[in-house]
């Protein structure tokens, strides 16, 4: 609803959801969101998310990797 709009609760949920896939050892996670929900899409990109074209038209496809990468070495 809109009244509960700005309160953090996308943000709290994602953090959330990011913990326990992280937990469970996903490579990946997936959203599919509203190209009008642009305060879901701001949630998303504020942890990293990547914005992709979906084939609906009215959404888009929002990939984060959870997959820990290595630094690189410096020789």
């Amino acid at each position: 609803r809109e009244e509960k709009q700005g309160l953090g609760f996308g943000s709290k949920l994602l953090e959330q959801l990011l913990k326990i896939a992280r937990q469970r050892k996903l490579s990946e996670m997936v959203a599919y969101v509203r190209n009008d929900n642009l305060p879901m899409q701001a949630v998303l990109k504020k942890q990293d998310f990547i914005k992709s074209a979906s084939e609906d038209l009215q959404e888009s496809r929002f990939r984060l990797s959870l997959e820990k990468h290595e630094p690189l070495s410096v020789n």
